[in-house]
């Protein structure tokens, strides 16, 4: 007869070698024996993949939703630290009669032990009245991450005190609402890298970084703003890229230069709408720049 050696291993082996699963891929193995149920209730590592093959029609996207909302609200599994976390969602258009990206439960955006990284893409956060406790999270990645207004994004960075890597590029449902008083001074002293699209963030969250790089914000565009309100990120700015550069950029590229005093690569990737003559003009400008400390 048989024995079956890798159900005598410890918790914590067993456990290991089911986060390399994908977690619907791993529940299969409540089947083999009573010994194995348990076991998928203490995973730290969760990933679920939403695509054709997982999700072929709208009663197979009822049950992946469900399973992801037992799994999560499990009395079982309520106590148990989540280290990573990843949704991965790619779908066809329009092949579910839903909107085009998933809503996200709001609860994972309370764990108090997600610790390693925290990445979503295309889903949906949206709930009436935001809750978002992520002291340990070190690394927040959000790529097409909708929310449902500015102060729910604010809200989410202001509960990730130590946050050390931020990637967002990110969608507000409703602008007219304007920002809180309570986030004008956020501060994100941990950070040291961040890539910023499609959304403000007041720099007093970013004046830490060494890497910065935005896209699609008001910066370049209000430029009534301060540009003293810049300093913070100046005193650590080392390389700058700005992409798409227009002529309404040149007066933000040149403070840079003249301000930055730890600068030490400045990149300028042109407009495809300026040509020739335009963007020489552009580069003779920039070239003829007083700089206070740059290595070309």
């Amino acid at each position: 007869m048989a024995v079956d050696r890798i159900s005598d291993l410890p918790d914590e082996i067993l456990c290991h070698i089911l986060s390399f699963l994908p977690t619907i891929l791993a529940f299969t193995t409540t089947v083999l024996s009573m010994r194995w149920t348990p076991l998928f209730y203490l995973l730290t590592v969760l990933c679920f993949n939403f695509n054709d093959e997982t999700v072929k029609n709208d009663n197979s996207f009822n049950h992946f939703c469900r399973f992801i909302d037992t799994l999560m609200l499990s009395p079982r599994g309520s106590n148990q630290p989540i280290k990573t976390f990843n949704l991965n969602c790619l779908y066809s258009y329009r092949k579910l009669n839903s909107p085009s990206n998933v809503s996200l439960n709001p609860i994972i955006l309370t764990s108090r032990t997600l610790v390693v990284i925290l990445k979503l893409e295309d889903v949906k956060i949206q709930s009436n009245n935001l809750c978002v406790n992520l002291p340990s999270l070190k690394t927040l990645h959000f790529k097409y991450v909708s929310f449902k207004n500015k102060n729910d994004f604010l809200k989410l960075l202001n509960a990730c005190p130590i946050v050390q890597d931020l990637d967002a590029s990110c969608n507000i449902y409703d602008e007219k609402i304007e920002e809180a008083k309570e986030f004008k001074s956020l501060s994100l002293s941990k950070l040291v890298r961040a890539s910023i699209s499609s959304i403000d963030v007041p720099f007093t969250a970013i004046y830490n970084v060494e890497f910065l790089k935005s896209g699609w914000t008001s910066l370049s565009k209000d430029l009534e703003c301060p540009f003293s309100a810049l300093e913070c990120v100046l005193s650590h700015l080392r390389p700058c890229t700005i992409v798409s550069f227009g002529g309404s950029d040149i007066p933000f590229a040149t403070y840079i230069l003249r301000n930055a005093r730890l600068l030490e690569v400045m990149k300028t990737d042109v407009s495809t709408t300026f040509y020739g003559m335009q963007k020489h003009k552009i580069i003779e400008k920039l070239s003829t720049c007083p700089r206070i400390c740059l290595r070309m």
